[in-house]
């Protein structure tokens, strides 16, 4: 069980490391900008692919080849500290949905509408289901069309008498079938649980499986996604691990993750792959510690959970985006390997991204060659117009646990061609960036709102004392100059609001949210003070904005730090309303009971890393999730007030 002294003191070690690694680092961002004509006109030649995706390995025997040759090169490599791609390692390659039997909308605040997003607390039915510290509970909302807030059951969210010690945070809906997705730190697996939930509210455990993987653990992103009938999750997987021989040397060996099923308390099936090593694609970016990221689908419309599953090798570092059409896997050189390069290397030819697409219905992928990487999920946008956009920074580590908190360097738009994906990794073309203005400090927020890209520095699990006050903002579907916009206070949080956009952030001891008008000449339309606050949440589903009332709802939290979410509830839900000039009216809030401490005896966590607070907008009605408590509240002449309240753990 993690502490909460032990994820601090985490996050401070990584600061300090990855920091420390960026002193080293040099201007590498932006490379291709100073290549010879001869590598513009290379990048700019005819994308068409003669194959459709790019090659996997073809056989065992294939892949068991490469694992020994990179095997028996591996000390001498790490010796000659040359981690630059090579062809002596592996050389480059050539060349509508289903019904799930619900009709409600999603309770989320999700990135892409139609990719539900794994969460804390979904709506079925007639019920609120939520997801808390190893248990699923159920609340009736409505009763033969009366309005009634009502525990309905309770049930763990692991098999009955399993203890190999899960952090059980997510949580999807599909039909009569809920999904919790965890990871057990034990078993070094993800584990994915099915219940079925009846018409009565009642939960009953199905089955649970166990996939070997990595922790996949991010301060900002998500791991499961939901399109149509198709679960989908990120596991990234070490493809070489050590070990022990039996006469106690220490050795390296290869592996690949494998599915476990449940049998009866902490009994599971015989390992099974999940991954066939021709479900690899050969790899063409070489990496002293090669990872698998492995992309799983799974089929809930079938009667067990039918999975697939494919793998890029790549390094660690890496960022996951899914959007309606595809699955995107963007793979960094580790920061680590930083340490090991010779600072007298001026080989300029060295790039160290690549970009991949998964596309959701097909059995491929394709791959363009990049720069720099992304700060999270969110500087991630495939477009209606057939293109991806994605904003870039020059030193960053992907989003691996707290890696999206500490970035640095220029900045960039890159805006490329879904048709320029290829089954060879080709450079993008210089004309495919936009060098945009680089914020100080090195907690970024980005974020895509209609056809603009706004991003700005800020401060949310620690404080960025370097992070100015200014919010960018880019059309990134025209070449319209960047915009500019100083506010009075830093950008901790930027999200949709109707066609514009709020931002969220402190400035001394007030919370401060700032509402956008965004154009040609994008504007602040009105600035809301809290005073004596912080967000009682940091992730982005702790936010959410309903459009057809103009209403957002954010937990806020009068003392402690923003990051207290992983152990405490909010005090407190605000609610504003934004009127037509996109100015905002405080309806007030719903607050919590005075805290307690709840006899859950911490069953198997008591940090809650997706935290444990939402606003909860269902069909017409409003309510407040603060740890055990649901709170109802109805609005009139704009004041929220209290209807009713449960606290489903104790009743």
């Amino acid at each position: 069980m993690k502490t909460k002294k032990t994820i601090i003191i985490i996050l401070v070690i990584f600061i300090i490391l990855f920091l420390c690694s960026c002193i080293t680092l040099g201007t590498l961002f932006f490379i291709l900008y100073n290549k010879s004509s001869e590598k513009e006109d290379n990048a700019n030649q005819d994308t068409s692919n003669s194959e459709n995706s790019m090659a996997k390995f073809e056989s065992s025997s294939e892949f068991d080849e490469y694992v020994e040759k990179i095997s028996e090169n591996f000390e001498e490599i790490e010796e000659s500290n040359e981690y630059g791609a090579s062809e002596d390692t592996y050389p480059m390659q050539a060349g509508e949905g289903k019904d799930d039997g619900t009709d409600s909308e999603s309770i989320t605040n999700i990135q892409e509408k139609g990719v539900d997003e794994g969460d804390i607390v979904k709506a079925y039915k007639d019920y609120l289901v939520i997801l808390r510290r190893g248990r699923i509970f159920t609340v009736k909302v409505t009763s033969e069309e009366n309005d009634i807030l009502e525990t309905v059951s309770v049930l763990n969210a692991y098999p009955k008498n399993f203890t190999q010690g899960t952090w059980y945070d997510e949580m999807l809906i599909y039909g009569n079938t809920i999904v919790v997705v965890g990871y057990s730190y034990e078993m070094n697996a993800t584990e994915v649980g099915l219940f079925n939930i009846d018409d009565e509210g009642s939960i009953t455990h199905k089955s649970t499986y166990f996939i070997d993987s990595n922790d996949y653990y991010s301060s900002r992103n998500y791991t499961s996604r939901l399109v149509d009938n198709n679960l989908i999750f990120y596991m990234p997987y070490y493809l070489f691990t050590w070990d022990y021989s039996e006469d106690e040397e220490y050795y390296r060996k290869t592996s690949l993750p494998e599915i476990k099923k449940w049998i009866k308390d902490n009994e599971t099936t015989e390992g099974e792959d999940i991954l066939d090593k021709t479900d690899i694609y050969k790899p063409i970016q070489d990496t002293l510690y090669p990872t698998l990221h492995t992309v799983v689908t799974c089929d809930l419309s079938s009667s067990n959970l039918d999975c697939n599953a494919q793998a890029i090798l790549g390094p660690y570092s890496r960022n996951f985006y899914v959007s309606n059409n595809a699955i995107y896997i963007w793979t960094s050189e580790d920061p680590y390997e930083y340490y090991y390069s010779d600072e007298s290397d001026t080989d300029k030819d060295k790039t160290y991204s690549y970009l991949y697409r998964i596309p959701l219905k097909e059995n491929s992928a394709l791959v363009l060659q990049a720069d720099g990487a992304p700060i999270d999920q969110f500087s991630f946008k495939e477009d209606s117009d057939g293109y991806l956009n994605v904003f870039v920074r020059e030193n960053t580590a992907g989003e691996g646990m707290w890696n999206s908190e500490v970035t640095s360097g220029g900045v960039a738009l890159m805006r490329v061609s879904i048709n320029e994906f290829s089954n060879t990794p080709r450079l993008i073309s210089r004309n495919s960036f936009t060098i945009l203005t680089e914020p100080e400090g090195y907690t970024i927020q980005n974020r895509y709102v209609g056809d603009y890209l706004l991003y700005g520095s800020g401060s949310n699990w620690y404080y960025d004392e370097s992070a100015d006050n200014y919010i960018y903002i880019k059309n990134y579907k025209t070449d319209e100059n960047i915009q500019t916009l100083e506010l009075n206070h830093s950008i901790d949080r930027i999200d949709v609001m109707g066609d514009g956009a709020v931002v969220v952030g402190n400035n001394d001891e007030d919370l401060k949210f700032s509402s956008l008008e965004l154009s040609g000449k994008s504007k602040i339309t009105d600035v809301y003070i809290v005073e004596n606050a912080v967000q009682g949440e940091l992730r982005s589903h702790g936010f959410f904005y309903k459009d057809d009332i103009s209403t957002l709802g954010l937990p806020i939290r009068k003392e402690n730090e923003s990051y207290e979410h992983l152990f405490n509830e909010s005090a407190e839900i605000l609610f504003l309303n934004v009127n037509n000039n996109r100015e905002f009216i405080n309806m007030g809030s719903l607050e919590a009971d005075p805290p307690r401490e709840e006899n859950d005896n911490c069953e198997f966590s008591c940090v809650d890393w997706y935290g444990n607070s939402r606003p909860i907008f269902y069909n017409d009605r409003i309510f407040a999730l603060m740890g055990y408590e649901i709170v109802e509240g109805k609005i009139t002449n704009n004041v929220i007030n209290e209807l009713n309240r449960v606290n489903y753990f104790s009743e």
